[in-house]
């Protein structure tokens, strides 16, 4: 559509050293060869006619209570070494490239402006187990950090934090 071209054209003039594009994925384009473009499928969740999400997947419902009942809570943080550490331990365990730095300096950014939420789930000894960062503007949420410290608990944490980003 034209909206989109343009909207193109003013990325392509900017002067900022990176700007990310969250599209949805019915976004078929051409995009300039200077740009580094990743496809992967994201998931989207709209509202009813009432603004209330569909109930999640009985397996997350279930993990969610697994994660309640295993003692995990989610405490709001905005401490950027702490979710650092957790990133990073995801990056190297996917033998991902991150420069920490460069992410140090955007987490603090973020966390300097009211339009994101970001949590850490706990143990029940009062341990890191996963956090993740949200992103809101209007009415729409991305998930845009997160990392993990691998453990049994890591994964219902995972799903414990999703489901307080979208109720957020």
């Amino acid at each position: 559509t034209h909206e989109f071209q343009r909207a193109m054209r003013l990325f392509e003039q900017a002067s900022a050293s990176l700007i990310v594009w969250d599209l949805p994925p019915s976004v078929r384009t051409d995009f300039p060869p200077s740009w580094h473009v990743i496809v992967k499928h994201t998931r989207q969740l709209q509202t009813d006619a009432e603004g209330l999400f569909p109930p999640l997947p009985k397996h997350r419902q279930k993990q969610i209570r697994k994660a309640d009942s295993a003692g995990i809570q989610l405490i709001p943080c905005t401490d950027v070494k702490r979710m650092l550490a957790l990133h990073q331990l995801a990056r190297h365990r996917k033998n991902i490239a991150s420069d920490a730095s460069q992410l140090h300096a955007l987490l603090t950014a973020i966390f300097d402006t009211p339009f994101h939420s970001s949590y850490v789930a706990v143990d029940a000894d009062g341990n890191d187990i996963a956090n993740a960062v949200f992103l809101h503007h209007l009415n729409e949420t991305v998930y845009a950090f997160g990392g993990q410290n691998r453990s049994q608990y890591s994964a219902i944490a995972t799903a414990m934090l999703i489901s307080q980003g979208i109720e957020h």
